[in-house]
């Protein structure tokens, strides 16, 4: 089935060392999951250390799923190759829910 959808994945904790790393290694993430034209990933927030991902359109995902677990794994394994400490957090969001 395929779903229409948004999220916000907000990394926290991340050292500043690790930022930038992190930000690229996202970055390659989103792309092969052919998200990367759909997407931005950042260091946001008033305090350093916090990078997001965010879909700047909703994302249109078949299989969503079967998808969704797999890439929530992908992310943490990531954040915690960068920043072993990190705190990730997903936020889903259904507009045609809405």
């Amino acid at each position: 089935m395929s779903v229409n959808l948004e999220f916000v994945i907000t990394i926290q904790t991340v050292p500043p060392k690790s930022v930038a790393g992190l930000i690229k290694a996202l970055q390659g993430l989103m792309y092969t999951e052919s998200l990367d034209r759909e997407t931005f990933v950042d260091q946001t927030g008033p305090t350093p250390g916090r990078v997001q991902v965010y879909t700047t359109n909703p994302v249109i995902i078949s299989g969503v799923g079967r998808w969704q677990p797999g890439f929530e794994e992908r992310v943490k394994q990531l954040a915690g190759e960068h920043a072993p400490k990190a705190t990730v957090k997903f936020e889903w969001t259904y507009p045609d829910d809405e």
